[in-house]
């Protein structure tokens, strides 16, 4: 009888007692490789390593659902700080966001009619009111457009102080008559100089504080009433 020779099997890492191996071995999230990732190794090149650590901030502000969709969008914003964003949004509002309205002016694909028509256009656009001094200074060439800026601008400033007027009233039947001395004083004409100083210089006040935008004569001169009265009206509640 011949001898079998036995043959040794080869030891499977897993199994048995070297499951060990296996257990030892943790699940890592996406932010932790991220987190790993960002210390960068000799072979590593400086621009991808800071390319990393911009992501890992981004990612510990915004959700992961967030994070993966502006990544798949593969226009890079996920590797900008917080910082960088904030100034490409501030580029891109100033640059082209204004000056494709005052375009569309110019094109008639828009025409605002009043105020109103304005204010609406604008914020579609995610616009906001305080920019009116920009589309002043784009709209140049715009007389009617830039008109209209400068009406709503004053409007703006007239309908603040008539709701402290509003505010300030106490008694119901006072109420009428306050908000008709208020008006009067806006619109009308004092004839006590002192009076017509002190509105003229509180409305250049909050315009250039409110807007950014200093009081221009020539542009000021042929201001309409009824469209600035109209204006401050409608944000009240009336029609």
């Amino acid at each position: 009888m011949k001898k079998l020779k036995m043959i040794e099997q080869p030891v499977v890492k897993g199994l048995g007692k070297q499951f060990g191996l296996q257990k030892g071995i943790k699940k890592v999230d996406n932010k932790s490789n991220l987190k790993e990732n960002s210390t960068c190794n000799g072979s590593e090149s400086g621009a991808v390593c800071k390319n990393s650590e911009k992501e890992m901030i981004l990612q510990d502000l915004l959700s992961d659902k967030a994070f993966t969709v502006l990544k798949e969008s593969k226009t890079d914003l996920h590797i900008k700080t917080p910082n960088e964003l904030i100034e490409m949004a501030h580029a891109y509002y100033a640059d082209f966001a204004l000056p494709k309205l005052v375009a569309d002016f110019v094109s008639l694909e828009l025409s605002p009619v009043d105020g109103r028509t304005l204010t609406d256009f604008m914020h579609t656009r995610d616009l906001q009111m305080h920019s009116l001094r920009h589309v002043v200074e784009l709209s140049d060439k715009l007389p009617h457009a830039q008109s209209l800026s400068i009406h709503e601008m004053i409007a703006r400033a007239y309908k603040h102080i008539l709701q402290a007027v509003i505010a300030s009233v106490n008694v119901v039947e006072d109420f009428a008559r306050s908000i008709a001395t208020c008006l009067n004083f806006l619109l009308g004409t004092s004839t006590v100089e002192e009076d017509s100083k002190l509105k003229q210089k509180w409305i250049e006040t909050f315009i250039f504080k409110r807007f950014g935008w200093r009081w221009n004569e020539e542009c000021c001169q042929n201001l309409r009433k009824f469209s600035i009265l109209r204006g401050v009206h409608l944000p009240q509640g009336g029609t």
